[in-house]
Protein backbone atom coordinates (compact mmCIF):
# COMPACT_ATOMS: atom_id res chain seq x y z
CA UNK A 1 0.00 0.00 0.00
CA UNK A 2 1.07 3.27 -0.87
CA UNK A 3 2.09 5.89 2.10
CA UNK A 4 -0.12 8.83 3.11
CA UNK A 5 2.59 11.13 1.74
CA UNK A 6 2.60 9.43 -1.64
CA UNK A 7 -0.76 9.44 -2.22
CA UNK A 8 -1.18 12.92 -1.00
CA UNK A 9 1.55 13.79 -3.49
CA UNK A 10 -0.23 12.12 -6.52
CA UNK A 11 -3.39 13.39 -5.74
CA UNK A 12 -1.63 17.35 -6.06
CA UNK A 13 0.11 16.27 -9.31
CA UNK A 14 -2.84 14.82 -10.50
CA UNK A 15 -4.83 17.72 -10.12
CA UNK A 16 -7.44 15.64 -7.44
CA UNK A 17 -6.92 17.93 -4.84
CA UNK A 18 -8.02 20.89 -6.95
CA UNK A 19 -11.50 18.72 -8.20
CA UNK A 20 -11.76 18.19 -4.27
CA UNK A 21 -11.58 21.90 -3.54
CA UNK A 22 -14.01 22.85 -6.35
CA UNK A 23 -16.66 20.39 -5.93
CA UNK A 24 -16.74 21.49 -1.86
CA UNK A 25 -17.62 25.08 -2.92
CA UNK A 26 -20.88 23.73 -5.21
CA UNK A 27 -23.95 23.80 -3.01
CA UNK A 28 -25.54 20.94 -5.65
CA UNK A 29 -24.10 18.44 -8.38
CA UNK A 30 -22.20 20.06 -11.51
CA UNK A 31 -21.68 19.04 -14.86
CA UNK A 32 -18.14 17.61 -15.88
CA UNK A 33 -17.58 20.22 -18.53
CA UNK A 34 -18.06 22.85 -15.99
CA UNK A 35 -16.31 21.42 -13.45
CA UNK A 36 -13.26 21.27 -16.11
CA UNK A 37 -13.88 25.25 -17.14
CA UNK A 38 -13.78 26.32 -13.22
CA UNK A 39 -10.30 24.08 -12.87
CA UNK A 40 -8.77 25.50 -16.42
CA UNK A 41 -8.33 21.74 -17.67
CA UNK A 42 -9.29 19.88 -20.07
CA UNK A 43 -12.45 17.97 -19.80
CA UNK A 44 -10.56 14.82 -20.46
CA UNK A 45 -8.09 15.33 -17.55
CA UNK A 46 -10.84 16.59 -15.33
CA UNK A 47 -13.23 13.44 -16.37
CA UNK A 48 -9.66 10.88 -15.69
CA UNK A 49 -9.63 12.89 -11.81
CA UNK A 50 -13.51 12.35 -11.70
CA UNK A 51 -13.21 8.30 -12.35
CA UNK A 52 -9.63 8.00 -10.04
CA UNK A 53 -12.15 9.86 -7.11
CA UNK A 54 -14.89 7.82 -7.90
CA UNK A 55 -13.13 5.09 -7.37
CA UNK A 56 -11.51 6.21 -3.84
CA UNK A 57 -15.00 6.89 -2.69
CA UNK A 58 -14.88 10.46 -2.67
CA UNK A 59 -17.32 11.99 -5.26
CA UNK A 60 -20.61 10.23 -7.11
CA UNK A 61 -21.67 10.67 -10.46
CA UNK A 62 -25.40 10.86 -11.92
CA UNK A 63 -26.67 11.22 -15.69
CA UNK A 64 -29.71 12.97 -16.50
CA UNK A 65 -32.41 10.63 -17.82
CA UNK A 66 -33.24 13.40 -21.05
CA UNK A 67 -30.91 15.20 -23.42
CA UNK A 68 -28.46 15.69 -23.48
CA UNK A 69 -27.76 13.23 -21.33
CA UNK A 70 -25.49 15.44 -18.98
CA UNK A 71 -22.83 13.59 -16.25
CA UNK A 72 -22.80 15.33 -12.94
CA UNK A 73 -20.05 14.95 -9.90
CA UNK A 74 -20.86 15.76 -6.55
CA UNK A 75 -18.67 14.69 -3.38
CA UNK A 76 -19.65 11.93 -1.32
CA UNK A 77 -20.03 12.55 2.73
CA UNK A 78 -16.25 11.49 3.21
CA UNK A 79 -15.49 13.22 -0.22
CA UNK A 80 -16.63 17.05 2.11
CA UNK A 81 -14.33 15.62 4.82
CA UNK A 82 -11.55 15.07 2.70
CA UNK A 83 -11.83 18.65 0.86
CA UNK A 84 -12.61 20.11 4.17
CA UNK A 85 -9.62 18.86 5.40
CA UNK A 86 -7.59 20.04 2.64
CA UNK A 87 -9.05 23.49 2.52
CA UNK A 88 -8.12 23.94 6.03
CA UNK A 89 -4.49 23.03 5.42
CA UNK A 90 -4.78 25.81 2.64
CA UNK A 91 -5.49 28.22 5.04
CA UNK A 92 -3.00 27.41 7.87
CA UNK A 93 -0.38 27.43 4.75
CA UNK A 94 -1.98 31.10 4.12
CA UNK A 95 -1.11 32.32 7.18
CA UNK A 96 1.99 34.62 8.15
Amino acid sequence: MASAVYKAQLMEERLSIAVLLTLAEEKEPIVKGVLASKIARSAGTVIDRVNELLEAGLVTESKEETRPFRKFVELTPRGRTVAEHLAAIEEILEEK
